[in-house]
């Protein structure tokens, strides 16, 4: 793919060295996602909220945007499978956690999974999301951000997922949505 004058790759996470998404999420979303920042996690190393958004990778859901010519990712996407018998599954991680912040951003992540009941409300038992997006800042307003949101919607297709699910919580998570036509089902 182009954009402008840089020529890029979207490509699944498995194939993009991990220490080098999680350089770039310590350099974007756990200094600029406005959840981070308003429980004053921002640009504090978190070993907690590291792992558990690593372990989006794990799932072979996830995408990144690379340049041709270099590794270092300009955007990623890290997504997951949400399923509706794993309702309790972020509490139980919040209550193991050491670190109080942390504890309250999952908590108030797995408050979300309960009072949007999109299982009930859409019929279905499984869900995929797109759980975690960031974009380097000197490449944001090109978009990246929504280039990788629409790859993980054809491959949510494609997997035959009947719903995807987005928490869009900043003002470029909810335009990336917005200019993809999905649907907001939930707000606070």
């Amino acid at each position: 793919m182009k954009l402008d004058d840089l020529e890029y790759d979207l490509v699944l996470a498995r194939n993009v060295d991990a220490k080098q998404i999680l350089g770039m999420l310590r350099r974007t979303f756990f200094l600029d996602e406005p959840l981070i920042q308003a429980l004053g996690l921002a640009g504090k190393q978190n070993i907690e909220l590291e792992k558990f958004c690593m372990d989006c990778v794990d799932e072979d859901l996830s995408y990144v945007a690379l340049p041709k010519c270099g590794v270092a990712p300009l955007s990623v996407c890290l997504n997951g499978t949400f399923m509706a018998k794993d309702i309790g599954h972020l509490e139980k991680l919040a209550c193991h956690c050491l670190c109080k912040k942390t504890q309250r951003l999952l908590r108030f992540w797995a408050y979300l999974d309960r009072e949007s009941e999109l299982w009930n409300q859409y019929g279905v038992s499984r869900i995929f999301e797109i759980r975690i997006l960031a974009t380097d800042q000197r490449y944001r307003g090109r978009g990246l951000a929504t280039s990788l949101v629409a790859k993980s919607l054809s491959l949510a297709k494609e997997l035959g997922f009947p719903l995807v699910r987005m928490d869009c919580t900043s003002y470029y998570s909810s335009l990336a949505a917005k200019r993809l036509g999905m649907e907001m089902a939930y707000s606070l």
